[in-house]
């Protein structure tokens, strides 16, 4: 039924809830405008109500898109009396007739939620032996006690992955940055405090070479850069896919609950259990026990490279042990803080692929074509913010390992050494770098993030694409019509995903090759220059959406 060039649905009185009768207008897109034929243009989305909200004439205040949202969410949260009037409006079309009928029929349905809101927590608050069945004799329906009391008695087991994921999903994106930041301005004075922030030794006759804190792209470049944008990139991503993403492509999944994310996270909870663990035990006690402890006790450092913290043994006229020992036990709960929020923060982005596969692949009933056209828009959207972390999490790993080269390596400086690699092969001078007789642990480390930044990406991306191949799939069903469409649009995805994989190919055979010849600073600048190049460029764009993340 059409009325003032809207698609006009009937209300009609029944038992559901606010959540039920809302899902299924939104689904149907009822109140958006119809084309020639008098099909609607697809559902609603939280952004599309809310600007249709907005642009009542009676409204002037408009309306905030978090309310909306909580509209599409599985929430106990019902819709104000003030809000019931503009939708009304909505699903009225503009008439008169039709507004009051809907204004009563979703009053009706707001409060009939508040009463089995209420029915579930009297439930809640009942004796600890009551159980599901008995709360089925008194009438509590099936799926009320699967979506809220589940989840309410697994949260206690489940508080590690809980509490990291609220670390990263807050309204400031800043808030896990700035932390770094402070642990890093931190370092820096006690450096200074101790002398170390620019101090050099010799290690070798006639080479004078510089160790000190401000000197060190691992300590540096590393924490304030790299790791801090993979933190913000990473709980921007997450609170858009919760508060903004989700929602969208979620909608016409009867399944797609907020419970649903919360069980993802529950399954991943053994997994953030182990990052704590492996920073602990092999970040903060292994590197300040096993190495820089044994080294400062006994005096002599052997064949172990020489950093800002070990050079108290070179230098004991500028930083005595018991310094150099309490500075890198702090320097070591830093850095075990830091790879605990980076490995979560990948933890995090695996959980929101598979979230976005579950829910793009999802069968929905009529997809329409301005819904796919939002799940691509995500999905690449989604491909791009992984790509991001992936390659600051490679270029962290690049940094860790760049330092330890140098420090093992007969450069005064790391700056003069690279220079020194350039002028090489150019000829511009017959000195050719060399190594010294030392070893570097932290290629061991490096290594590690690589490894893992890298196999992370690419499940990211495989659970994306698969989510953005489904999903067309199902679209080709239901319009042939619009086959090649949406071929054009999985084409462009797999040609912007296979872009990005060649960037990050390009990192790793940079990270891999690094310090293994004479002139491989140039195939670090190249790296780096392509990298960041491929984050700026028009095919990394979405083919739904051409803004960018």
């Amino acid at each position: 039924m059409i009325r003032n060039g809207k698609y006009f649905v009937r209300p009609e009185r029944g038992d559901g809830d606010f959540k039920a009768l809302f899902r299924s207008l939104a689904l149907v897109g009822a109140g958006r405008p119809v084309d020639e034929k008098g099909i609607p243009q697809g559902p609603w989305t939280p952004d599309l109500l809310a600007e249709a909200i907005s642009q009542i004439d009676a409204n002037q205040s408009g309306i905030e898109l978090r309310t909306v949202q909580h509209w599409f969410q599985d929430n106990k949260k019902g819709i104000s009396a003030e809000n019931i009037r503009w939708l009304a409006r909505i699903f009225g079309c503009d008439d008169p007739d039709a507004t009051s009928a809907w204004q009563a029929e979703l009053s009706a349905a707001n409060r009939r939620l508040g009463a089995k809101r209420r029915e579930v927590q009297r439930i809640g608050g009942s004796s600890k032996s009551t159980s599901p069945e008995t709360s089925l004799k008194k009438g509590t329906p099936s799926a009320v006690l699967k979506r809220d009391l589940v989840p309410r008695n697994m949260e206690p087991r489940r508080w590690l992955a809980r509490r990291t994921e609220a670390m990263f999903d807050g309204q400031n994106a800043l808030n896990l940055p700035i932390v770094v930041w402070a642990g890093s301005a931190m370092l820096a004075f006690l450096s200074y405090v101790i002398g170390t922030h620019s101090i050099t030794y010799y290690p070798v006759p006639g080479l004078e070479k510089q160790v000190g804190f401000l000197w060190a792209p691992s300590w540096t470049v590393d924490r304030i850069v790299f790791v801090a944008l993979f933190l913000f990139i990473t709980s921007e991503v997450l609170h858009r896919w919760k508060t903004d993403w989700r929602p969208s492509v979620a909608v016409g999944c009867e399944w797609a609950s907020h419970n649903e994310w919360v069980r993802r996270l529950n399954d991943l909870s053994h997994m953030f259990g182990v990052i704590l663990g492996i920073c602990a035990l092999v970040v903060f006690f292994g590197q300040w026990l096993g190495v820089y402890w044994p080294v400062l006790i006994r005096g002599v450092g052997g064949s172990s490279m020489v950093d800002w913290i070990l050079v108290a043994i070179e230098r004991p006229d500028v930083v005595t042990v018991p310094e150099a020992i309490a500075v890198s036990g702090v320097a070591n709960l830093y850095s075990c803080f830091v790879y605990w929020a980076y490995f979560s923060g990948l933890l995090l982005l695996f959980a929101v692929a598979g979230d976005f596969h579950a829910l793009a692949g999802s069968p929905v009933a009529e997809p329409s074509y301005d819904r796919i056209l939002g799940v691509f828009d995500i999905g690449n959207n989604l491909t791009r913010a992984v790509y991001c972390c992936a390659m600051l999490g490679i270029l962290s790993a690049t940094s860790i390992k760049l330092n330890a080269a140098y420090l093992i390596s007969d450069g005064q400086n790391i700056l003069a050494w690279l220079l020194t690699d350039m002028l090489t092969v150019l000829g511009g001078t017959e000195r050719r770098w060399s190594f010294l007789e030392q070893t570097a642990w932290p290629y061991i480390t490096s290594f590690f993030v690589f490894f893992v930044t890298v196999f992370t990406y690419f499940a990211c991306l495989a659970r994306i694409q698969s989510g953005l191949a489904k999903a067309s799939q199902h679209f080709a069903r239901f319009h042939p019509t619009k086959l090649q469409r949406s071929r054009e649009l999985m084409r462009t995805s797999r040609s912007t995903w296979i872009r990005l994989s060649g960037a990050v190919g390009l990192l790793a055979v940079n990270f891999l090759l690094l310090g293994a010849f004479n002139g491989f600073s140039y195939l670090l600048i190249l790296s780096v220059v392509v990298a960041v190049a491929t984050v700026f460029s028009s095919d990394a764009k979405s083919p739904a959406n051409p803004g960018r993340l």
